[in-house]
Parts: C-alpha cells; sequence; structure tokens
C-alpha cells in the first residue's frame, strides 16, 4: 500500500484454468451471530467437478473441498443454512450446515470450530433423489426446496428425508441463463463442459429468503411461503379435511410435525397455544356436527378427535361436550368408547364420569372382551365404577383380578376375596374325579390367589401398586389369621380343619410353601410373636398332610419336608424353630430325613437332597450314627450327603466313588482327582484308582492319561492300574492307548513309567482288536524294539502290510517288498477272477481302488529305496518283480480291469526310467512278449519311445538355454574388459612421484631419455589406482615367493586369492608401508631431480587395453605382452619341481598356454573351445596323463577362478580345468 494513495492487494486462490466456477454462495452472518465464526468471511465455490471453500478473512486459505461425480449435463448446487443441532450431552448448539449437490446426490456438512481456532467440515448426511436436481433453496432449519429437471418444486423435510408437498412449476415458465454460461455474448469463450451443463442453468431465478422462495419467471414474478401452523391447521379445516387437521394436531403437540412455522419451541407455551386451537376447532367442528348430518369419515374423524383430547390434556372438553354430542350414535359412541381403552391403560385418564363408565363396561361386555375390560377395571378409579355393575359382571365372567381390586382399594377389605375365591377353588378340586385335571380357568385362579397372598404378606398391592403404609401391618396379620383359621365363616359340620391351607396345598404344594418361604423372610416373622407363628403354621401343615394322606401325593409329602427342613436352617439349627425349649426336636428331624430320603419318591432330587445337605452342614444331624445316615443317603443316592459324610469322618478313599456313583457329577471325578492328588497319601488315592479306574476310563479316557502321567504322586501307580485291567481288554487297549498318546502329543518327563513291555502290550492288543490301526500305529510311535513288533505281527492274521513295513525299517528289503508283490499279486486274483456283470457291484470298485493305491505304494516305496541304491543291478531287483508281476498274461474277464492294469503298468515302467536303464526295461519287456498281448506290449513300447522324445526334446532345448546365456555373458565380460581405464591421478600410488615434471613442460625440451620411457610405462586400474611398470614390478618381485606358494595351494586357496590392483588386495600394514616406502623415495627423487629436466606432457604413444572383469586391470605400455610372458614363464618354473613326477607333453603345455592366454584377454569362449579341441584330440591319442596335466592346470586356473567370482554367471561354466576337461 501507499500512503495517500487509493490502492489493493488481490492474491488468486483459484484459476480456472482447470474448470470454470459455476456458482458463488457467500456464508451471511447477518441473521445469526455466531461468536466463534464472526470474524470469518467464508465463501463456497463450486465447479463442474468439485466444490470448495475458502475463508477470505482473517487469512486466505482454502477450508474444504469434495470432488462431484454426476453426469456432464448436470451443474453443482449450493445453498448456506444456519441449524439448531443437538449435541450428543442434549446441549444445543447453533452451526452453518453447508448442502451441496449434483445431479441425483444432496451433501450436508456442518461447519464447527475444533481444536483451537480450525474449523472443521463435519459430515451430517448424504440424501438420493429419484429426480434431477436444478436448485435447492432452505425455507428453514429443516426444511428445503428442491426443484428438479420438471419444473416441479418439492418441499422436503430434511431430518426425515419425507417430501411434505409437490407443487408443478410449469405454467410459470421459469428463467435460465443458459446464454451466460454458453457466453454467446464474447464468442462461446467457455470450456465445452460449461456449455454443456449451462443448458439448464437457474442458479438466479430460484432465490430463498427467510421462509420464502422468490421465483423468476417469463410471465410473472411469485412468492412461494411456508404458512404457519395455525394457518395449516385452518386451511386443513376449511377444506373439511378433519382427519388430516387433527393427525397435523397431534404431531405438533408430540413434536414430530414438520414445516412447522410460527409455534415456540419451549413445550409448555406450544401446547398452551395448542390447547386453545384445538379446542376451538373441536367446538366449531361440534357445532357443524349437531346442526347438519355427520361429515364424512366419520369414526376416522372420532378416533382422531379422541386420540387428539387426550393427549392434549383436554380431559373436560373429552369428557363432557365430545360425549354430549356423540352418546346419541351407537356407532360413534362405540368409536369414542374404545378409543378410551389405550389411555386408560397408560394411565393418561384414571377417571371417568360414571355415566360414561356404565357405557364402557356395557359396551366391552357386549363385545366379549373381559382380559380388556378386566385390565381397564383395574386401573380406573373405583370411583368412576357403579360398584353393584361391575361386581355383578366380574363374578358372572370371571374377572377375578377385578373382584379382588374393587374389594382391596375400594372396601379396605383384604379377607373377602381370599375366602370367596379359595371357596370356589376348593369347590372344584373337590368336583374331580380320579385323575381329572383342572380346567384353565381354576388353574389361573389358583395362580392369581398364590399371587395375592404373596404380595399381601409382603405388604405390596394387587394386581398393581402398594398396600397403604397405616394398613400394611393389619393387612399382613389378617391374611395370615386366614390362612392359619381352622374353619371358614358359615363352615359346616363336615368341613375339615383348616380349609384354606388344605386347598391351596391341593392346588400346588411347592409353590405355595416357596409363597410362605418368602413371607417367612419378612421382620414380622423373625421377632419372638413371630417365631412363634411360624412354628404354628409349620405343625398345621404336618397336621393337615398327616390327616388327609389319601389327597396328597409322596412328592408333594416330599416338598412338604423340603420347605421344613429349610425352615430349620433359619434359626441355625431345630431347637429355636420347632419348640421354645432349647432341646432339639429330634423326632421330627428324624421324620424330615425318612421323608427325605424316601424312596418312594423318585422326583424333586436335587431339592431334597440339597435340603438334607444344608442341614448336614449346619449340624443339626449331629445325634444321628454315621452309619444310619450314610445308609439312607445311599439308599436315596444323595451321593454329595455321602461325599460330606465322609469328608468330615476321613474316609477319604471313599470320596472318588461319590462322584462317579453320581450321574450329575461323573464329569467331575478327574478335576477332583487332580485336587486330591495334593494333599491325599499315595495309598489312598492308588485304592480309590483302582477300585474305579475301569469306570474313569470308560468315561475319559484322555483325560485320565494326561492326569496320571502329568500328576508326580500318581505316576508310580500306573502299571498297577494297568494290570488291573487285563480281564477286560477293550478297557485295558483304551487306557494303553491314550497313556501312549498322551505321550507322543506332549513332552512329558515322567512317561518313562510306560516301558516297552507296555507298549508291546498295547500293540498285541491292537492287533487283537483294532488291526487297521496296527500300521499307522507303527509308523508314528517310535522308537521300539523292531525284532519284537516284528514277531508280535506275525502272531497276528492279517497283518502283513505292518509285517513289510517293519522290515523295511530293518533294512530287509527283499522280504518287505516279497509281501507287498505277494499281497498284489492276491489283489490281481480277485480282479481277474470279477465277471462282467460284476461291474457295478460296489465291491469290485474298491477293489479295483485298492489296486491302484496298492501299485503306488509299491512304485513310491521302491523309488525312495532306489535313492539309496547306488547299483544299477540292485535297482533292477527292486523294479523287476513288480515288472514281472504287472506284466503277467491279463486274463480279466472284464474290459475295465484289464484296462487298469494296463494304465498301472505304463505308470510303473514311467517311474522305472528315471532309475532304470531303458535297454534293460526293453529287454524286460521284450522277454515277457510271449506271454503278454501285443497291444500291452506296443503300448510300453511307444511308452518308452516318447519319454525318450521327450526327454531329448527337454535336454536340446536346456543345452541351447545354456550355451546361449553363457556367450552373453562371456561377450559382455569381455566388452567390459575391454574398455578403456581413464587415469585420474597424476601421481604414483607406490612412489607418490608425479608422472609428469613441471621443469620439463617449461624448458620446453622434448627429447626423452630410457628411464623417461620407464616412468612413462603406467598400470592403471578400474578402482582409481595407479602406477609406474617399475614400481608394480619391483613390488611384484618382492612378493614372488609368497605368489610361487600360492600357485601351488590347494584349490580352496586358489579360489580365495584375489589379483589386481596393489594397493586394494594388500592388508593395511602392507599399504601403510608402502606409503612409508613411497614417501622417502619421493624425496630421494626430488633431491636427485633438481637439475634434471623433465617433460611436462604425458604422451602414450601405444596402448594395449589387456585387463580382467573385476580389478580391470590396463597396462598402458607396448610391452605388456613381455611382462605376461615372464610371469608366465616365472610360474612354471616354480612348478618345475612338481611335474618331474608327472611329465607334460610338449602339445599339452603349448595347448594350456593358449588356453590361458585366451583366459588373461577374456576370451572365454575360445578358451573353452580350446580346451574341448585339445581332450578330444587326448582322447584321441590315448596319450593323456591326468595328474600332470591336472597339476599344471590348477596352477594356471587362479585368473579364470577370480574372474567367475568376482563376476559370477548366473549358469556360471566351471572354475577348473578338471571342470574344463569334463565339459
Amino acid at each position: 500500500r501507499t500512503m495517500g494513495l487509493n490502492s489493493n492487494m488481490s492474491r488468486c486462490i483459484f484459476t480456472g484454468s482447470r474448470g470454470e466456477v459455476c456458482t458463488v454462495e457467500p456464508l451471511l452472518m447477518s441473521r445469526f451471530h455466531v461468536a466463534p465464526l464472526m470474524q470469518n468471511v467464508i465463501v463456497a465455490m463450486a465447479t463442474i467437478t468439485k466444490v470448495i471453500v475458502v475463508s477470505l478473512r482473517p487469512s486466505p486459505k482454502v477450508l474444504f473441498s469434495h470432488p462431484l461425480r454426476a453426469s456432464s449435463s448436470s451443474l453443482p448446487l449450493l445453498a448456506w443454512q444456519f441449524v439448531v443441532i443437538q449435541m450428543p450431552d442434549r446441549t444445543r448448539i447453533v452451526d452453518p450446515v453447508l448442502a451441496f449437490g449434483r445431479q441425483h446426490s444432496l451433501y450436508f456438512y456442518q461447519v464447527t470450530h475444533g481444536l483451537g481456532d480450525a474449523l472443521q467440515f463435519l459430515p451430517l448426511r448424504k440424501i438420493t433423489t429419484d429426480y434431477l436436481l436444478h436448485n435447492v433453496a432452505w425455507l428453514n432449519p429443516s426444511t428445503m426446496a428442491l426443484l428438479d429437471s420438471r419444473e416441479q418444486c418439492h418441499v422436503m423435510d430434511v431430518h426425515s428425508q419425507n417430501i411434505i408437498e409437490t407443487l408443478d412449476l410449469s405454467n410459470l415458465g421459469l428463467v435460465y441463463a443458459s446464454q451466460h454460461f454458453k457466453a454467446t455474448a464474447t464468442g462461446g469463450n467457455v470450456s465445452k463442459a460449461m456449455a454443456v451443463a449451462g443448458d439448464r442453468a437457474c442458479y438466479h431465478s430460484m432465490i430463498s429468503f427467510g421462509n420464502q422462495i422468490i421465483l423468476l419467471g417469463t410471465k410473472s414474478l411469485q412468492v412461494l411461503t411456508i404458512r404457519t401452523w395455525s394457518e395449516r391447521l385452518e386451511q386443513l379445516y376449511a377444506s373439511r379435511q378433519l382427519v388430516s387437521c387433527f393427525q397435523l394436531a397431534r404431531q405438533m403437540v408430540s413434536g414430530k410435525a414438520m414445516a412447522v412455522v410460527g409455534l415456540p419451541h419451549r413445550k409448555s407455551k406450544r401446547r398452551a397455544q395448542l390447547q386453545q386451537k384445538v379446542e376451538a376447532l373441536t367446538l366449531g367442528m361440534l357445532e357443524d356436527w349437531h346442526v347438519g348430518p355427520p361429515v364424512a369419515q366419520a369414526s376416522q374423524v372420532v378416533t382422531e378427535l379422541v386420540c387428539l383430547l387426550s393427549e392434549c390434556g383436554l380431559q373436560s372438553l373429552l369428557l363432557g361436550r365430545v360425549w354430549e354430542v356423540l352418546q346419541d350414535n351407537a356407532a360413534h359412541k362405540g368409536v369414542y368408547l374404545e378409543c378410551l381403552e389405550q389411555y386408560i391403560l397408560s394411565d393418561t385418564l384414571r377417571s371417568l364420569p360414571p355415566s360414561i363408565s356404565q357405557q364402557f363396561l356395557a359396551h366391552y361386555e357386549l363385545q366379549e372382551k373381559f382380559e380388556a375390560l378386566e385390565s381397564c377395571i383395574v386401573r380406573l378409579s373405583v370411583t368412576s365404577l357403579d360398584l353393584h355393575q361391575t361386581m355383578t359382571m366380574c363374578w358372572s365372567r370371571a374377572l377375578y383380578d377385578a373382584i379382588i381390586y374393587v374389594y382391596s382399594r375400594g372396601m379396605k377389605d383384604y379377607i373377602t376375596p381370599l375366602e370367596e375365591l379359595t371357596t370356589v377353588l376348593a369347590n372344584a378340586l373337590d368336583a374331580l374325579q380320579g385323575d381329572e385335571a383342572l380346567p384353565p380357568t381354576m388353574v389361573a385362579l389358583g395362580n392369581k390367589i398364590l399371587v395375592y397372598v404373596s404380595c399381601c404378606l409382603a405388604g405390596r398391592g394387587y394386581p398393581q401398586g402398594d398396600i397403604e403404609q397405616e394398613q400394611m401391618q393389619q393387612v399382613k396379620y389378617e391374611v395370615f389369621k386366614c390362612l392359619s383359621s381352622v374353619h371358614s365363616k358359615n363352615a359346616e359340620d363336615s368341613q375339615r380343619a383348616f380349609p384354606y391351607l388344605r386347598t391351596l396345598l391341593r392346588f400346588d404344594t411347592r409353590e405355595f410353601l416357596n409363597v410362605l418361604s418368602l413371607a417367612f423372610e419378612e421382620a414380622e416373622f423373625s421377632t419372638e410373636l413371630g417365631l412363634l407363628q411360624r412354628q404354628r403354621l409349620i405343625d398345621i401343615l404336618m397336621q393337615v398332610m398327616s390327616e388327609a394322606s389319601e389327597l396328597f401325593s409322596a412328592v408333594q409329602v416330599c416338598a412338604l419336608y423340603t420347605f421344613i427342613a429349610r425352615q430349620l436352617l433359619r434359626r441355625g439349627g431345630s431347637g429355636d424353630v420347632t419348640t421354645t425349649t432349647p432341646a432339639p426336636d429330634t423326632n421330627l428331624i428324624d421324620k424330615v430325613v425318612s421323608e427325605l430320603c424316601s424312596s418312594k419318591v423318585q422326583s424333586m432330587g436335587e431339592e431334597r437332597q440339597t435340603a438334607l445337605l444344608e442341614l448336614l452342614q449346619e449340624g443339626a444331624l449331629q445325634y444321628l450314627p454315621t452309619e444310619a445316615l450314610l445308609h439312607s443317603a445311599k439308599q436315596a443316592q444323595f451321593w454329595r450327603v455321602c461325599e460330606s459324610v465322609y469328608v468330615s469322618t476321613g474316609q477319604l478313599e471313599e470320596v472318588l466313588g461319590c462322584y462317579v456313583r453320581d450321574p450329575s457329577r461323573l464329569h467331575q471325578a478327574l478335576p477332583y482327582l487332580q485336587h486330591a492328588a495334593a494333599y491325599q497319601t499315595l495309598n489312598q488315592l492308588q485304592q480309590q484308582l483302582l477300585q474305579h479306574f475301569k469306570t474313569l476310563v470308560e468315561l475319559d479316557a484322555q483325560g485320565l492319561a494326561a492326569l496320571l502321567l502329568d500328576t508326580r504322586t500318581l505316576t508310580p501307580i500306573i502299571p498297577a492300574l494297568v494290570q488291573s485291567l487285563h480281564p477286560h481288554p477293550s478297557v485295558h487297549y483304551a487306557a494303553l492307548k491314550a497313556m501312549f498318546d498322551h505321550r507322543s502329543s506332549s513332552s512329558s518327563k515322567r512317561s518313562s513309567v510306560l516301558t516297552a513291555e507296555l507298549q508291546q502290550e498295547l500293540v498285541r492288543l491292537m492287533c487283537s482288536l483294532h488291526p487297521q490301526h496296527v500300521l499307522h500305529y507303527l509308523k508314528h510311535a517310535q522308537p521300539y524294539h523292531l525284532e519284537t513288533m516284528l514277531q508280535i505281527c506275525r502272531e497276528f492274521d492279517g497283518l502283513q502290510e505292518s509285517e513289510a513295513y517293519l522290515l523295511l525299517q530293518s533294512g530287509r528289503l527283499q522280504e518287505a517288498l516279497q509281501i507287498h508283490i505277494t499281497l498284489l499279486a492276491v489283489i490281481i486274483t480277485k480282479l481277474k477272477e470279477l465277471r462282467d456283470d460284476d461291474a457295478a457291484n460296489a465291491d469290485s470298485a474298491q477293489l479295483l481302488e485298492k489296486f491302484e493305491t496298492k501299485v503306488r505304494l509299491l512304485s513310491s516305496t521302491i523309488e525312495g529305496l532306489c535313492r539309496k541304491v547306488p547299483e544299477q543291478s540292485q535297482r533292477e531287483e527292486l523294479w523287476f518283480p513288480l515288472l514281472d508281476l504287472l506284466l503277467a498274461p491279463p486274463t480279466a474277464k472284464h474290459p475295465a480291469v484289464a484296462a487298469g492294469i494296463g494304465e498301472s503298468c505304463g505308470s510303473v515302467v514311467s517311474t522305472m526310467l528315471t532309475q532304470v536303464s531303458p535297454p534293460s526295461i526293453l529287454e524286460r519287456v521284450l522277454q515277457e512278449q510271449s506271454a503278454c498281448q501285443p497291444d500291452h506290449v506296443l503300448k510300453l513300447m511307444q511308452g518308452l519311445v516318447s519319454r525318450y522324445r521327450y526327454e531329448r526334446r527337454i535336454y536340446s532345448a536346456m543345452s541351447g538355454a545354456v550355451r546361449a546365456e553363457q556367450l552373453l555373458c562371456v561377450t559382455a565380460r569381455r566388452r567390459q574388459a575391454r574398455a578403456p581405464v581413464a587415469v585420474v591421478n597424476n601421481t604414483c600410488s607406490i612412489c607418490g612421484q608425479r608422472y609428469i615434471s613441471s621443469n620439463k613442460s617449461s624448458s620446453g625440451d622434448n627429447k626423452t631419455t630410457a628411464a623417461d620411457n620407464d616412468a612413462l610405462m603406467l598400470q592403471a586400474y578400474r578402482c582409481g589406482h595407479s602406477y609406474h611398470k617399475s614400481c608394480a614390478s619391483s613390488h611384484s618381485k618382492r612378493d614372488s615367493a609368497a605368489v610361487a606358494s600360492s600357485i601351488t595351494t590347494t584349490e580352496n586357496a586358489i579360489k580365495n586369492e584375489r589379483i589386481g590392483c596393489i594397493v586394494c588386495n594388500n592388508s593395511p600394514s602392507q599399504i601403510s608401508s608402502l606409503l612409508t616406502a613411497a614417501a622417502l623415495r619421493k624425496r630421494a627423487v626430488k633431491s636427485r631431480s633438481s637439475d634434471r629436466d623433465t617433460t611436462s606432457l604425458l604422451h602414450v604413444k601405444k596402448t594395449t587395453v589387456a585387463g580382467h572383469a573385476a580389478g580391470g586391470q590396463q597396462d598402458v605400455s607396448a610391452q605388456h605382452g613381455e611382462a605376461r610372458g615372464e610371469e608366465k614363464v616365472d610360474s612354471c618354473d616354480v612348478e618345475e619341481s612338481e611335474e618331474k613326477e608327472h611329465e607334460l607333453t610338449s602339445s599339452q603345455r603349448e595347448a594350456l598356454s593358449r588356453v590361458y592366454q585366451l583366459g588373461l584377454t577374456g576370451c572365454r569362449v575360445a578358451m573353452l573351445d580350446q580346451l574341448s579341441q585339445r581332450h578330444q584330440q587326448d582322447l584321441r591319442s590315448d596319450h593323456y596323463s591326468d595328474a600332470a596335466f591336472m597339476r599344471y592346470s590348477d596352477g594356471r586356473g587362479r585368473h579364470d577362478q577370480w574372474l567367475s567370482k568376482k563376476f559370477p554367471l548366473r549358469l556360471a561354466p566351471p572354475i577348473n580345468a578338471q571342470e574344463y576337461v569334463d565339459l
């Protein structure tokens, strides 16, 4: 900016080079002042493919972008709106929401502040329409107007995505800005996508302002406005759409109405305004109804009206004026009364006028809706009911809950319904004959009486609510007194004592006793008076059942004594409950024990045992003799009681028997043993296991084996336990099998107790009981004694395969194969006996499959054995017996069998070709030709020829590939070896002297002496080092002894030797000494050459590139060949002493020299050719000295070995002379 001048600054935040902006929509803060966003200026832009939201203030930056993928004929749409959003913690915030979309999709994103001051765009929802969108506009925070391609405006609720109303705007003639988007005024200077999409552009023809939409048409300008809530109700009422009007009002009351404008958000204010409006509409409708004829759909109108007035809280209007108008019409009255049901059941209507309640009961009785009627009666106030009408109908229709409710709530009488209903139940029980069952209504009555008694004794109301606090104690006392009363009111002389208790005991003894048990837990029965009442009731129950034993079964009597046993435990013993004296009532306890252990009752076993066990654990049975208690418990099969007695008396060896004999706890026997092993003695454990070992093995052999082998205290008794199972072979086998399986599957260190004798016994039992498992066991159960197992297998028939496997393991191959071949011959014999009509037999197919499996097994076995046999004759001895058996005359009567044997023979021959020479196979086949069919032999011959052709083709292809790849690799190496080397250093790496003298170059004397020529002879390497040739020669002479010794070393040492740069191949100490010597020589040279003229130009007249692939050595010298020749001569001189024993011929020496000269120059292919020619010539001349030739070749093969090691081939050629000669 410039002081005093108007200026501006601009920054490019978007360029249209990748697409024009179709629409821009700024976020306006004028209406909603959202504090965090007041400082931001946000603009949303949309192109054909993307929506971009940028912030212009406080700093320009891109806030959000979203791709828009749709048809090219549709334009993007944008719309902002401030929306009230409810958070998960029920707080509400006002945030702007951006709606954007294209074609059929519409996205909603909330703009809010994240961590710090960063703005975040959170996705809310996505809406997909079935019509093409052309424009969108907000009407209010929850309602949008969508304009489609057919010029229809859809008013949609955003939250529910429901369409509220659809308007047709086709007559408006909407204005489209197609000419502007196609830029016809500027010559169409827009993109093709913009021109195509602009055909239906109407961004500025539809503008929203508040809850209004302004539409620009070619004929007129129209404004669409959402009506207020009252206007909507009045419009529906005026058009006589009463059902829709009342439904909309109900939705407004519940807050579910859509597009509501003008109604307060606070519930109290909204409800008040709605009540006024609904009341006015209702009174107006009733006036019209009373004057004129009924409106259409009167039943639906009545239903909606009753629901609306009930939900709106206008009960006075509903039960007053509305009832007065509708009661004259029977149909409308019935609809009205039935609509009241749901609000009575939901406790919205707790009281009705008596006139309405009378009509309500009469209507439901007429409709026979007794269950619904009973549910409504128990929820209405008693003051709303006509008691005479209600009780008369309830007794006649058996509405027992309503009877109890009217008596208890209306008359505060809790005893009369109990007495009367119990009498009804008693009469029904007395009317039964034999095994006749109670009617369902009486069963329901009995259950209701039990629940009613339980609620009264617990202080709860029935069927709902609670008893008033001031009446609770009185109600409990009166109900208990009624139950224990000797006779009922107005009882006859023949009535038995305690009718109410007797009736409830007869109906359901267990449930009634459970009700009493729950009642005895109340505080009233814990006092001294309560204990006396409890004892009195127990005495009455025992008296009732003893006097009328013919009315009660043994199960009911047992349930009573179970209840008494539990009550004896309430006070910690029998003396406090049964009597008021401290002395226990032993007679009662004896009777309880006798009844609980009675053998007459087979049901309720677990409950009776639990009750007796609780008595025993509480010490109530201490006075009983142990033997008598054990006898009674065993007779009733109460094994938990027996266990408790044994543990208390120290008879731990009898405890395991209790687990074994109890079917419900048999699975806990092994866990008990594992626990008992920690504290019981070995004798006790052994005694228990010996007694029940058979049962435990049958229960879980694997778990028992794991327990015995993994528990230190139980391992020593395994032999004795196994010995006890000899009379039971199957159990004996299961135990041994489980033990050895556990040993093989785990790393148990205590499995040494499983001796070889036990293993042999297991195999013997397996051979006898399960011979089909012997072979699999022998394969996976090593180690074992082979001869002993072989002897055991020979004792039983049908174990030839197991015997053959053992013979193979012991190395007796011929015997094993003979057994297999014998078994195969048996199978072939059976196959040849099959007839053509037996082809469909399943046994024949299974036999043929067994034959093929056996042949494959024999082939794989012999093939594996041949890999260990080096001699050809031994391989033939293994294969030919099988081949002879398959080449026998195929006299099979069925063609499928003959074909199967032929195919198997062919597969065997194919496998033999890889291990037996083809001539031998061919000779064997031809020998059997007389016994074989010609076509069979022809197939075998064709197979041999095909195999030969296939292998020859594979060999030729592989040889060609190897030669081609070797040629490529050698050519690449030669090219690399012949590449020039650049001298990057101007000083010798050994002596440190410069190659070019500045004094000589300045003098201008170009004459060079012999010494200068020697100084100009250099050796350069690819590693960057270079030397004077004289320096390298002097260093090589010092190391000649080491070089000569390395020539005569072994092959491994030759392979590890490196040839190349002197500096790189020496150790750090040698390099240090070289550098020191070089420094000393440099000083001496400087002192001697102070008056000597040197040339300043390094002139190389003739360059001969001769290097190797790794070190890259090159001699920049015409005398390089002479140096190589001298080195060769020196090397040969070193080996003269070695060659005295094995003299080489002159031709061999000449051939080797030529070969290694080719190798040094990188001509590997020519070198191989020379070796091959030399080898063929020596073979023809028959004067080939292998030892001398190899000794000399190994000494000369260092360079080639180093070359192959440094640059290995993927199919590497041989690296020494012997391999060259073999190739």
